[in-house]
């Protein structure tokens, strides 16, 4: 597959001594958001019971997010294919 380069990506690519990689197509397997959102929205269903006083939705939304972990932020990330530097 051939990759159309402009020539101002290649001057700049020179100049600053960068590496222009080009990203396949959108997969969803590749995106950490959606993983993300896919455990927070599990979390939410688990504690469903939960959700009948209205009171409690900002606390839930709350209590799913922080059951979001770093670690578990960076396995998605690596599970996507990308290398986590700190």
């Amino acid at each position: 597959m051939l990759f159309s380069i402009t020539l101002s990506e290649l001057f700049i690519t020179h100049i600053a001594g960068a590496r222009l990689v080009c990203l396949a197509p959108y997969s969803p397997d590749f995106n950490s958001i959606r993983q993300s959102f896919y455990t927070i929205k599990a979390w939410l269903q688990r504690h469903e019971a939960e959700t009948i006083n209205l009171d409690v939705h900002p606390w839930l939304i709350h209590q799913a997010l922080s059951s979001v972990t770093p670690e578990m932020a960076q396995r998605w990330i690596e599970n996507c294919g990308y290398k986590f530097v700190l």
